[in-house]
């Protein structure tokens, strides 16, 4: 057999001498079928059993492999080759005869041969696991035979993949729910849909789980064990909750672009944060479609065997597309394990139980493709997306929470209804709660979905007069033609307030009072905004007047200078404006500003704003965008708004990461920590791409500097002390954008909820029917945040709360959730409600432990 590739260095002088010895050379031939095809025709052989011939050909791949095998593993051979021989024969002439039965049977005997001598070198099975992908596309015939086969299935989908196999095959359903019944398949998944999970908030994350469960349960009668998925979305945040779904195991890879840590071991026991831990399987898999793969075979079983606790190795393919050496490998596997056992992925981690060291790995070392990917598809929206995303995710959160608190007033079930319509859970609520004392025009129910305090600035420039400060209404004011309050709501509560809402009672007259009388008057303080300048009672503000860029933000205590802030139009590398432009020096990369006007648009007393027009000019000096801000500090606020709009004249185009539009900021400190948000938890961030929707901490005890980024969630991080946080790249087609500067927030993660949340404020409300402020729950570690609240009905009557809670900052606590109702029991569960452990309860209390980054289920019963 003269392969292809042989050709050109053929003599005519061995074409002669075999023709002389009336050899059958075949040539020209570049598949195996063709091959075999070719020398069946030319050797006038009878035909035999097909099926049976199959097994031949596996038989020698076997051979082929065990014996690159043993010197893989520096053995010598140690095969029966007079038995092996003689059995190979023998199979051969019985298939001749067509006698199948003994020739199955001469063959089984010799590959039993060739695993005696493999076990010479390694006494231990190796474990061969097959993941066939499924997509809406591949669920025809090929995705049937390959369930119909007798080797062990894994079959790796989505609960959208099987919704639209349930519509479109219904066939392909009925056998693969017939398999998994039979244990004959094993599922791997469980998601509904592969989203770009690392950068949603973790109810959204969650919520693909269950939905994805609901799907697996309904559709074939039980939901996968085993987490898989093919696009990327692996990060630290998994294990805590799939180890609180269910799961078994996890498959710590996936078959597209992106990065994550390995190991030269099958198998680990994963540690995410929340001090939750895994199964899980890292051995990368073989392309199953790729002849190479299996060429190279002997050397990735070597390898495993050498390193390994549990010798493993994993093809993927997807159905009907693997390669014929990949056939062989199924054969052989029918007959014996010298090359390994194909074995189902249930069955595979409760036999590796026991195998496997604990492993931890950083948030750094996961890299998502997301947004490469999304430029490539040319996405109208690779950033801005995600900052509608993040809005919806606080939007349902509210949502839940409206819902919840009403059904906990009426007693009763709230109908659901869309979560871009919290204007109907406010209403439901405002009625929950009474009618109004008196019908007044002017009363507003400000209402708090969340489960920390806050401060709501509201406008009521529709009332008669403002009401008197102290209390609820933290300060009252007019400015520019409108009245504004700003109202103290306590946690999961509300607050009523109208132009009548009374002062607290003044403190009795004593020594301090005397003693006020004689004290000197302080300063009046400066305005809250002058030229180029702006403040509050926590921070400063200073613009520089010729670029209208953020050039200090300081606080009143250490007056180091914060953080540096400008707009910026990052050009791509690689083209060079001068000759002796040098691109390691990234300043030169970058346009700087111009500002053509700054003005004072309003100097408070509670709200004050600075406005700022100009142009981004090159290194030549040309326009490459225009541009406008607005600084904003309200009294009251840790947190500066910034709005930006950016009209850019060169479109970027390229790499997303080296090309663009940024917000970039810079800090003093050098040595100075950088923490992102993952889900709830601050994990410390030292990568220079980073993904972080909803916040970055810059932390240089006892200072801490937070830049609310308002969903947009990808930052390029240039060396110690200066982060871009981009803004527009190739496609992006949105041009406004909302950011925000914390200065010294107790807590990250709820200042940047409360950043993307809408307004949850009834106007016209009436006078307050009773009580002029409330709450429903209260938790006493602040550093503990609520995901999500629900109620408990029995008989249409609320029993209960289930809520979930969250530590933000990777610091264990005791906490004490409070209750408006007497507390019967409380239990915390698991996110399917089992594995359920009864906890501490004190009238209206409920105490609970929670660790640092966990994520945690409550179910409290309330007394009759």
């Amino acid at each position: 057999m003269v392969p292809p590739c042989c050709e050109d260095g053929l003599s005519q002088a061995w074409l002669d001498a075999a023709g002389t010895a009336a050899a059958v050379v075949i040539r020209g031939c570049s598949t195996r079928e063709e091959i075999v095809a070719e020398a069946l025709g030319r050797l006038e052989l009878p035909a035999g059993d097909a099926e049976l011939a199959g097994d031949f050909l596996a038989l020698g791949y076997c051979h082929l492999i065990v014996e690159l095998l043993t010197r893989q593993l520096r053995y010598m051979s140690n095969l029966d080759e007079v038995s092996f021989r003689r059995n190979t024969l023998a199979a051969a002439e019985k298939w001749l005869e067509g006698d199948s039965q003994t020739a199955a049977s001469q063959l089984t005997s010799a590959f039993d041969l060739l695993t005696e001598a493999r076990e010479y070198f390694y006494p231990v099975e190796t474990h061969l696991l097959d993941l066939t992908l499924v997509a809406p596309t591949t669920i025809g015939p090929a995705l049937r035979d390959e369930i119909a086969r007798a080797a062990a299935v894994n079959l790796v989908l989505t609960g959208e993949t099987l919704e639209a196999m349930a519509q479109n095959a219904p066939e392909t359903l009925a056998t693969l729910r017939l398999a998994v019944e039979q244990g004959r398949v094993s599922l791997a998944g469980g998601e509904f849909a592969e989203l770009e999970s690392p950068l949603l908030g973790p109810e959204a994350t969650l919520a693909q789980f269950r939905r994805g469960r609901e799907t697996f349960e309904r559709l074939l009668g039980r939901a996968p064990e085993i987490f898989c998925r093919r696009r990327f979305g692996l990060s630290p945040l998994l294990p805590q909750i799939l180890r609180s779904s269910g799961y078994q195991g996890v498959c710590h890879f996936t078959l597209d672009d992106g990065r994550f840590p390995s190991s030269n071991q099958s198998k680990i026991r994963w540690e995410g944060i929340g001090a939750q831990s895994i199964d899980a399987l890292v051995r990368l898999p073989c392309d199953a479609s790729r002849a190479g793969t299996f060429l190279a075979l002997p050397q990735r079983l070597g390898n495993a065997m050498d390193l390994d606790h549990a010798a493993t190795a994993v093809f993927a393919h997807w159905p009907g597309m693997a390669c014929p050496w990949y056939r062989d490998l199924l054969r052989a596997g029918s007959y014996s394990a010298a090359l390994g056992r194909f074995v189902l992925m249930d069955s595979y981690f409760k036999e590796t139980r026991y195998v496997g060291q604990a492993a931890r790995h950083a948030i750094d070392t996961y890299r998502p493709p997301f947004l490469r990917q999304a430029v490539d598809r040319n996405d109208p929206a690779p950033l801005s997306r995600w900052v509608g995303e993040a809005r919806a995710e606080i939007a349902r959160h509210i949502e839940a929470s409206l819902r919840t608190m009403a059904a906990m007033i009426a007693g009763g079930p709230v109908a659901e209804t869309s979560p871009e319509n919290v204007g109907e859970h406010l209403g439901r609520l405002r009625r929950a709660l009474g009618p109004a004392a008196a019908a007044s025009p002017h009363g507003c129910l400000v209402v708090n979905p969340f489960s920390f305090a806050r401060k709501v600035h509201v406008e009521v420039s529709d009332w008669p007069r403002l009401p008197a400060t102290g209390g609820l209404v933290w300060a009252a004011a007019e400015q520019d033609g409108s009245k504004h309050l700003i109202v103290d709501v306590p946690p999961m509560g509300f607050a009523w307030v109208d132009p009548d809402t009374p002062a607290p009672a003044p403190d009795p007259p004593g020594r301090k009072g005397r003693l006020r009388l004689w004290r000197k008057k302080s300063a009046a303080p400066p305005p809250m905004a002058e030229p180029c300048v702006l403040r509050n009672e926590f921070f400063e503000i200073k613009l520089d007047p010729a670029s209208a860029a953020i050039r200090s933000i300081h606080d009143y205590r250490s007056r180091d200078n914060r953080l540096a802030c400008q707009l910026a139009f990052r050009r791509d590398p690689a083209r060079r404006i001068h000759s002796d432009d040098w691109d390691d020096d990234p300043d030169t990369l970058y346009s700087v500003m111009a500002a053509d006007a700054i003005e004072v648009r309003s100097s408070g007393p509670l709200t004050a704003e600075l406005f700022a027009r100009g142009r981004l000019l090159d290194h030549e000096g040309q326009r490459v965008a225009r541009f406008e801000q607005v600084l904003r500090a309200r009294r009251g606020s840790r947190v500066l708004a910034i709005d930006l709009e950016i009209q850019p004249e060169r479109i970027p185009e390229g790499d997303p990461w080296t090309t663009y539009y940024a917000a970039r900021f810079a800090w003093s400190d050098a040595s100075a920590d950088l923490f992102g948000g993952l889900g709830t938890a601050s994990l410390a961030r030292e990568s220079p791409q980073i993904e972080a929707p909803y916040y970055l901490d810059i932390r240089s005890e006892p200072l801490r500097t937070t830049i609310l980024t308002g969903g947009l969630p990808y930052h390029r991080r240039l060396g110690l002390r200066k982060l871009d946080t981009l803004l527009i790249v190739a496609g992006e087609t949105r041009r406004k954008f909302q950011l925000g500067v914390g200065i010294d927030l107790p807590h990250a993660y709820p200042a940047a909820m409360e950043r993307l949340a809408p307004e949850t404020v009834v106007r016209n409300a009436g006078a307050a029917p009773g009580n002029r402020t409330g709450w429903l729950f209260h938790l006493s570690a602040k550093n503990v945040v609520a995901t999500a609240w629900e109620p408990i009905f029995r008989a249409d009557r609320v029993e209960g709360v289930r809520v979930r809670l969250a530590e933000n900052e990777n610091r264990a606590v005791e906490t004490v959730l409070r209750c408006f109702r007497p507390v019967a029991a409380a239990r915390k569960v698991d996110f399917l409600g089992g594995n359920a452990k009864q906890l501490a309860i004190d009238g209206d209390r409920v105490r609970l432990q929670i660790g640092g980054h966990q994520w945690l289920q409550v179910e409290i019963e309330f007394a009759p």
